[in-house]
């Protein structure tokens, strides 16, 4: 069997390689950005669903809970389902598609502490 043999020039290559896919990677989904959605319900999203697959997901779920017609307003709404689904993409999904009044939804998030009209990074 023969041995491998690396030189420090081409371990260098490698690891300047490797380094700028991380960074291409890092830096291609650290920061989501959307129109309807404000940047501290992506910042949570991020956090609780992580940046890739699970992160587009709920961040669909979530753009489209935000351009419905609501009697509530769309901050609010946002925030209180990605509140009460704390990381479970099934949840988050059945708190969109709102089978019950919105205003309940919210009230829920008030009774349990957690201020809907706050963003996410100031509580």
């Amino acid at each position: 069997m023969g041995k491998l043999r690396f030189s420090l020039r081409t371990f260098l290559l490698f690891s300047l390689i490797a380094g700028l896919s991380i960074t291409y990677i890092v830096n291609r989904y650290s920061k989501r950005e959307s129109k309807d959605v404000p940047q501290d319900v992506l910042n949570e999203i991020t956090r609780q669903y992580g940046y890739f697959r699970r992160g587009d997901t709920a961040q669909a779920i979530v753009e489209t809970a935000s351009q419905r017609a609501l009697n509530v307003g769309n901050e609010q709404f946002t925030r209180a389902i990605l509140f009460l689904s704390d990381g479970d993409l099934q949840e988050l999904r059945r708190l969109a598609d709102i089978f019950e009044d919105p205003r309940d939804t919210i009230y829920r998030c008030n009774k349990m502490g957690f201020k809907t009209t706050v963003p996410f990074d100031q509580q």
